[in-house]
C-alpha cells in the first residue's frame, strides 16, 4: 500500500506539503495540489480521516453506502431500522452516504470521511466501491453477495436468493404454470445472478426446459414508461406467458397496470409474484404475493458485523444468511 512518502516523492514535494493538501490546514497552490492529488490517485494512496487526527479515538460512526440514494423505499427504511437498532446497542452512529458515486472514489473525499467502516448495499460485479475500499483497508460489510473475486475476503449478510427464487418458481409450477416470465434485477447486480440460478434450478429439477426467451433483466435506472413498454411487448409477443416474477413490487405494479390495459385479469389470466414489497402509493388489488426478505434483520446483522470488525472483534470473515418466507396473497392462481 502506498505511503505519504511515496506520494511526496512522485509529486516532487515534501511530506508536510502532501499532509497539508489533504488536511487543508495550510493553503497550497492549485498547481501543487493537482500534482499531489494526481500522484495519490495514481499510487492508490488514501489517507484515512483518523490518520490526520493524531491519536484521537475513533468517532464510533459507521456508514451506509448506497448505489442510488435518490429514492428510499419501505425496504430501505426497514433496513435502516435494523442498523439503527444495532448502533444504539453498541453506542455507534450511522451516516447515510448521499455523495454521488464518482466523488466517493476521490482521495480528497476519503480523507474527509469520518466513518470507521462502511456497509455496501446492492453490490455489482465488478464493483468499484468495493475495490476502492479494499485498497483503503477500510472495514467493510456487504449486504448481498460480494463480487466473486472478493467473496473469500469480505464479510457479508445476505438472503438465500437462489433458494427463494427456486421456491417462488416451484410454487408457480405447482399451480400449473410453465410460461413463467422472470423480470429480474439489473444484470450487473450479484443478486440477479443468484435469483436466475434459482429460477433455472426449479425447471431443471423437474426435467423441464428452462424458458430462456422469458428471462429478462431490467436496466439499473429504468424509467416507468420504458419498463411498461417492455412488459407490454413481452405480453403481446409471448402469449404463452401465464405468470410473471418481478424484482420488486414496483415492477409488479407496472405489470398490473399493463395487464389491465391489455384486458388480462390478475390472477385468472396472469399470476404475479414479486421478490420485495417496497410499498406502493396505491395498494394493489388483488394483493400481491411477495418474498419477505426480513430487511430489518439484514440491517441489524450487517451493522453488528461491521462494528465488530471496526473494534477488532471480528477478524474472521463471516457470511451471515438471513431467512426468507413466501407471503402468499391473491395475485397467484391455478392456471386455467
Amino acid at each position: 500500500m502506498a505511503t505519504i512518502t511515496d506520494v511526496a516523492k512522485k509529486a516532487g514535494v515534501s511530506k508536510s506539503t502532501v499532509s497539508n493538501v489533504f488536511s487543508k490546514k495550510r493553503p497550497i497552490g492549485q498547481a501543487v495540489t493537482k500534482r499531489v492529488m494526481d500522484a495519490a490517485k495514481e499510487l492508490g494512496y488514501h489517507p484515512t480521516y483518523w490518520s490526520r487526527q493524531q491519536g484521537l479515538p475513533k468517532n464510533r460512526i459507521i456508514g451506509l453506502l448506497l448505489q442510488n440514494s435518490s429514492t428510499f423505499t419501505s425496504f430501505h427504511f426497514a433496513l435502516l431500522s435494523g442498523m439503527v437498532e444495532a448502533c444504539r446497542e453498541y453506542s455507534y452512529r450511522l451516516l447515510i452516504n448521499t455523495v454521488p458515486l464518482p466523488w466517493t472514489m476521490e482521495p480528497d473525499y476519503v480523507a474527509e470521511s469520518p466513518v470507521d467502516g462502511e456497509i455496501v448495499l446492492d453490490p455489482t460485479d465488478p464493483d468499484k466501491r468495493i475495490e476502492e475500499r479494499i485498497k483503503q483497508g477500510m472495514p467493510m460489510v456487504v449486504i448481498g453477495r460480494p463480487p466473486f473475486a472478493y467473496a473469500p475476503h469480505l464479510s457479508s449478510v445476505d438472503n438465500d436468493n437462489a433458494g427463494a427464487a427456486q421456491q417462488v418458481t416451484n410454487h408457480l409450477l405447482e399451480l400449473g404454470h410453465s410460461g413463467i416470465a422472470f423480470l429480474n434485477a439489473a444484470k450487473e447486480t450479484t443478486v440477479s445472478l443468484a435469483r436466475e440460478a434459482g429460477y433455472r434450478a426449479a425447471f431443471q429439477s423437474r426435467n423441464v426446459p428452462v424458458p430462456e426467451q422469458l428471462l429478462f433483466y431490467r436496466e439499473q435506472e429504468m424509467e416507468e414508461e420504458a419498463l411498461a413498454e417492455a412488459v407490454r411487448g413481452l405480453l403481446r409477443s409471448k402469449p404463452q406467458v401465464t405468470a410473471m416474477i418481478t424484482d420488486s413490487s414496483w415492477e409488479a405494479s407496472i405489470v398490473y397496470k399493463v395487464a389491465a390495459e391489455e384486458g388480462m385479469d390478475i390472477p385468472a389470466r396472469l399470476s404475479v409474484f414479486a421478490f420485495m414489497n417496497i410499498g406502493e402509493p396505491i395498494r394493489l388489488k388483488p394483493e400481491l404475493s411477495t418474498v419477505n426478505l426480513n430487511a430489518e434483520a439484514l440491517g441489524f446483522e450487517a451493522a453488528k458485523l461491521l462494528i465488530e470488525r471496526c473494534e477488532g472483534r471480528g477478524a474472521q470473515i463471516k457470511q451471515v444468511a438471513i431467512g426468507t418466507t413466501l407471503d402468499l396473497k391473491g395475485s397467484c392462481a391455478t392456471k386455467m
